[in-house]
C-alpha cells in the first residue's frame, strides 16, 4: 500500500506537471532520430554504434520539452484526435522532429515532495534501500529528518505528447528497482538474466552497456538467433500500480504518450561488490603497483567473495569478470 494513501493521478497528469516544473531545466532530455532510448555516457557516445538511432542528450526547460513533444504531433493538447498525429514534419527542414523523453531526470523537489508523503520512504527503509548512501538527512526546524528520497535514485520519466511510444530497448540495471506509475501506462518485457547470451549484449566498456543488441525483443530478427524462441512475461503496469524489477533482470519498456513514472533504484549488494573491487582489478591485470597476489589467486578469491551474493546476482557480475577478461586477453595478443 506504498502508493494508495496518498496517491491522487490529477496531480501527475502533464498540464499538472507543467505547472508545477514550469521554469525548472530539466536536464536528461533525451532526443532521438526514432522512438529508441538506449542510455549513452556523453554526447559523444550518442551515435557510437552502427544501426542505432541519432541520439543526444540536452537541458531544456519542463515546458519546452512538451512543447517539443507536440510538435511531432501537431497538437496543443493530449485531446488531439490520434488521426491527427504521427506526419507533421517541420517547414523549413521538411523533416519530422526529433522524438523527445525525459529519461531518468533526478526527481524535482515539488516531485519529491509529493513521495515523501507516502509509505514508500517506510519500504525503502525495510528493503535496505534506505541505507545511509541511499539517504538525505535534511535539517526541520533543527532536528535532523531521514525522510526523504535521494534525489539521484529516484527518477522521473515522462512521455510527452508524442505519437509513438517511447521504447528503452532491453537491458538490465545494476540495482533493484520499483516502477510507479502515476500517469497514463507502461508496457514492461521482462525476461530471467540466466538468458543474457541469447540478448546479445553490447561491450561492457563501450558507450550501450547493459543493453542488447536487439532493437526490439518481440521481433529479434534472424541476426539474433540464440533469442529465438525465449519466452519472458509482459506486464502492463497502469495508473496507481508499482512493479519490482531486481536486480539484473532484462527489461524493455514502452511507455506510450503522456506516461508519467518514477523510478526508485538501490543497491542492497553494493557492499560486497565494492568491497571485491580489489580483488577483481587484481584478477584482471588492473592494479596498480606490484600486487601481491597473481591474478590467477585472485580470479579464485573474487568468485569466492562474490558467491556471497544471490546466485543471479553472482551470475551477472561474473559474466561481466569473464567478458572483461576476454578483453583484456585480446587487447594483450593484438
Amino acid at each position: 500500500d506504498g502508493i494508495g494513501e496518498w496517491y491522487a493521478e490529477k496531480e501527475w497528469t502533464l498540464s499538472a506537471l507543467e505547472k508545477k516544473l514550469r521554469g525548472q531545466v530539466m536536464k536528461n532530455v533525451f532526443r532521438s532520430s526514432d522512438s529508441r532510448f538506449l542510455y549513452f555516457k556523453s554526447s559523444k557516445d550518442a551515435t557510437a554504434a552502427p544501426g542505432k538511432p541519432s541520439l543526444r542528450r540536452e537541458a531544456m526547460k519542463f515546458e519546452e520539452f512538451l512543447s517539443h513533444s507536440r510538435k511531432s504531433t501537431g497538437s496543443a493538447s493530449t485531446d488531439t484526435s490520434e488521426s491527427a498525429r504521427g506526419n507533421q514534419k517541420d517547414k523549413k527542414t521538411n523533416k519530422r522532429p526529433d522524438h523527445v523523453y525525459l529519461y531518468g531526470e533526478p526527481l524535482p523537489s515539488p516531485l519529491r515532495e509529493e513521495l515523501e508523503k507516502s509509505n514508500l520512504v517506510k519500504f525503502m527503509k525495510f528493503s535496505g534501500c534506505g541505507a545511509k548512501r541511499d539517504r538525505e538527512k535534511r535539517h526541520n526546524d533543527g532536528k535532523e529528518s531521514e525522510n526523504a528520497l535521494n534525489s539521484t535514485s529516484t527518477l522521473l520519466w515522462v512521455a510527452g505528447e508524442e505519437s509513438k511510444p517511447s521504447v528503452s530497448p532491453l537491458h538490465y540495471d545494476m540495482s533493484h528497482g520499483l516502477i510507479l506509475q502515476l500517469h497514463g501506462e507502461k508496457k514492461i518485457l521482462l525476461f530471467d538474466p540466466g538468458h543474457s547470451d541469447a540478448f546479445y549484449p553490447h561491450d561492457i566498456n563501450g558507450p550501450y552497456d547493459r543493453q542488447s543488441q536487439i532493437d526490439n525483443v518481440r521481433s529479434p530478427g534472424k541476426d539474433f538467433p540464440l533469442s529465438k524462441g525465449i519466452g519472458g512475461k509482459q506486464c502492463v503496469l497502469k495508473k496507481g500500480e508499482v512493479l519490482f524489477l531486481p536486480f539484473g533482470h532484462w527489461h524493455q519498456v514502452e511507455s506510450p504518450p503522456a506516461s508519467v513514472a518514477v523510478t526508485v533504484r538501490w543497491n542492497p549488494f553494493a557492499d560486497t561488490i565494492r568491497s571485491s573491487t580489489t580483488m577483481r582489478c587484481v584478477a584482471l591485470g588492473l592494479a596498480n603497483g606490484s600486487p601481491a597476489l597473481p591474478p590467477s589467486v585472485a580470479c579464485v578469491l573474487y568468485e569466492q567473495m562474490l558467491k556471497t551474493l544471490p546466485s543471479e546476482v553472482t551470475g551477472i557480475l561474473m559474466q561481466r569478470f569473464v567478458n572483461e577478461k576476454s578483453r583484456a586477453h585480446r587487447s594483450e595478443t593484438s
